[in-house]
């Protein structure tokens, strides 16, 4: 989760493992909160099950670190 300013409104970010991405929220009026925009994440694999946590890398890092799925 972040929080970032920009003029007069607040905007929170946050992550979801479970669903792969990231929601940016309006909570200037933290009463009435209001949903801006969803990114799907590009940070898990596609075949992932719930309660599974292991990270999707570039085949680059791979290669550099000799690891590999």
């Amino acid at each position: 989760m972040a929080m970032q300013k920009i003029d007069a409104k607040y905007y929170l970010y946050t992550a979801s493992y479970r669903h792969n991405g990231i929601n940016i929220v309006d909570v200037t009026d933290p009463y009435n909160p209001v949903n801006i925009k969803w990114m799907e994440g590009f940070w898990a694999k596609p075949d992932l099950k719930d309660g599974q946590s292991i990270p999707q890398t570039p085949s680059s890092f791979h290669k550099q670190t000799g690891g590999g799925n």
